[in-house]
């Protein structure tokens, strides 16, 4: 027993060593995919369908002003060289409009996302707390209540032995002004 756990991330076989290499292969995959992608030839498409569906991973875009297939980088909004309509993702939609309405649809998705977290949090738990204080109310009423009627419990009990008393040693409740009598 050296201090060494018996499961050391870094030993072979262990997940840790199998999670470095798939690391590995995702990273030159993901090489090959970008070298493959910007040696693209966009030269020779006759129109926009062949463009943009006859190249590998759509790094070309059609220009519908020049009648032109064109590179474009992922990145880029528009092509370069042409000024209007560029179809880069089909050829049924402008380019800029697809990032439009995406952009829209994001962010109506993350106002309805935001508005819902916002009624669940606040909302219903205004709700839930206020319910939980009624119920947390209730069982101290009805525990009050308890203790209540356990004194009046313990006190008429009491008063039956101090009557009990006075009646032993003659103590009459009935006119409390009464003198004592030795006989």
């Amino acid at each position: 027993s050296s201090g060494i756990n018996a499961e050391w991330p870094l030993r072979p076989g262990s997940s840790a060593t199998n999670m470095n290499k798939l690391t590995v292969l995702v990273v030159l995959l993901c090489q090959v995919i970008f070298v493959q992608a910007n040696n693209v030839s966009c030269d020779g498409q006759a129109d926009c369908k062949t463009c943009i569906n006859g190249t590998r991973f759509g790094h070309c875009g059609w220009c519908e002003e020049s009648k032109k297939c064109l590179p474009y980088d992922i990145t880029d909004l528009n092509l370069d060289g042409c000024k209007t309509d560029g179809f880069m993702s089909n050829c049924i939609v402008n380019h800029k409009i697809v990032l439009i309405a995406v952009g829209v649809g994001v962010g109506l998705l993350l106002l309805l996302i935001s508005g819902c977290a916002i009624w669940c949090c606040c909302c219903r738990g205004k709700k839930a707390r206020k319910l939980q204080r009624r119920k947390e109310e209730e069982e101290y009423e009805k525990k009050r209540e308890e203790i209540k009627l356990k004194h009046e419990a313990s006190r008429a009990e009491r008063q039956v032995r101090i009557d009990a008393l006075r009646e032993k040693y003659g103590l009459s409740r009935s006119n409390p002004y009464q003198k004592f009598e030795n006989e």
